[in-house]
């Protein structure tokens, strides 16, 4: 299959793809998520990435962020895949991976050495997919974090691909 994956431009036909999905992944009325998106958009230590099948259909996208710090990350700042979502259709073709490589790449371009995620420890299908390293990079180390919402996150240290 072929994807392309596209940096989403504010108020563009991806960013309408992107509002759509988003709100798949997280439900919210309109207001909030209006104000989410634009604050996501807006914010230099942000970028958002969708991926578009063959046939131009965006069916993904990525969130990733520049934070000051993540569990189990050594160096600060810390490339942060925020949230990811691909339509059923798309899922275990590649889509995924090659939105995180966007994302891992995008993050090191701007000198991060390590790259971090993490979901509520009781999403199974999340945690194993980065256990197993389907995503890209493949988890340096993956990490559980009870006390702080149940979550489970994973860490990928490198400088890019090969």
């Amino acid at each position: 299959m072929s994807i392309a994956i596209e940096q989403v431009q504010l108020h563009s036909g991806a960013f309408s793809a992107y509002w759509r999905l988003r709100g798949v992944l997280w439900p919210m009325d309109d207001a909030q998520w209006e104000r989410e998106a634009i604050g996501v958009m807006e914010n230099p230590r942000w970028e958002v990435f969708v991926a578009r099948s063959g046939g131009g259909v965006v069916v993904g996208f990525l969130e990733v962020s520049l934070r000051d710090y993540a569990e189990g990350a050594e160096t600060s700042p810390v490339g942060f895949l925020e949230g990811s979502y691909v339509e059923a259709n798309y899922r275990r073709q590649g889509v995924a991976a090659a939105l995180v490589q966007a994302g891992e790449q995008w993050a090191w371009s701007r000198g991060c050495t390590e790259v971090a995620s993490g979901a509520l420890i009781d999403n199974a299908e999340y945690r194993d997919a980065w256990a197993v390293g389907l995503y890209g990079g493949g988890a340096a180390g993956l990490f559980f974090e009870e006390e702080v919402k149940a979550g489970c996150g994973w860490l990928v240290t490198g400088g890019g691909y090969s």
